[in-house]
């Protein structure tokens, strides 16, 4: 959401921007319907993995979590 700025220490936790404005952002999303037009459930779609994606890629090599691990693509 905001990788491109600078960010303050203070809002940086492990590297990500944030990470608690995702969280309530993706919270949110569950108290809407699925998109019923298969078009828009794939924007919907790709653009949650393209956030996924992206925290992983900023997590630190130590950190334990989902790298690695299933399929996003």
């Amino acid at each position: 959401m905001s990788k491109d700025r600078d960010i303050g220490p203070e809002y940086l936790y492990y590297g990500i921007p944030s990470p608690w404005l995702h969280s309530k952002c993706l919270r949110a999303l569950q108290w809407f319907p699925p998109p019923e037009i298969d078009a828009d459930r794939n924007t919907l779609s790709k653009m949650l993995q393209a956030l996924i994606l992206n925290w992983m890629a900023d997590w630190p090599d130590g950190c334990v979590g989902l790298r690695g691990k299933g399929s996003m693509g």
